[in-house]
């Protein structure tokens, strides 16, 4: 059915085709008017409330790891050596050892290491002070020193 702009006439009965005819027409025709500059920019807008989190994505089971990978060339041997890096910090004393057997020590030996002991009560000189009558503060310490290391020497 044409499109027929006198139609329908007042008091025609209403027809559904030639309604929608006329509606497909002038929509054709809407489409063919071009389009104005673009108008500003409206107001932005108040936010909208939040969504609602969506549902979690299936989760596949992990693959299996990678292999491992080649090993990297090695340095060159040959070089000089670099220089010495500072020294570390001393660690902990590490657990005593075992016994070891008993040392053979001759007589010789023996009387060597007594004649140069520092505490060997035969090393100790007499003592060489005096004392005035009476005695003085600082004589008397002196001697209560060498008494003190006479009797160090034979508690050994």
């Amino acid at each position: 059915m044409p499109y027929d702009p006198n139609k329908p006439q007042n008091g025609d009965q209403v027809d559904a085709d030639l309604l929608r005819n006329h509606f497909n027409h002038l929509n054709g025709r809407i489409d063919t008017i071009p389009a104005g500059p673009a108008g500003p920019m409206g107001p932005q807008g108040i936010p909208g409330a939040a969504g609602a989190p969506g549902d979690p994505g299936p989760q596949g089971a992990p693959g299996d790891p990678g292999p491992i990978g080649p090993q990297g060339p090695q340095g060159d041997p040959g070089g000089p050596p670099g220089p010495a890096g500072s020294q570390g910090p001393q660690g902990d004393a590490g657990p005593a050892g075992p016994q070891g057997p008993a040392g053979e020590v001759t007589n010789q030996q023996l009387s060597d290491g007594i004649a140069t002991t520092a505490l060997n009560p035969s090393g100790i000189a007499p003592y060489g002070g005096g004392f005035n009558d009476p005695p003085t503060q600082a004589e008397m310490q002196d001697f209560a020193a060498r008494a003190e290391t006479l009797r160090v020497a034979l508690i050994r």
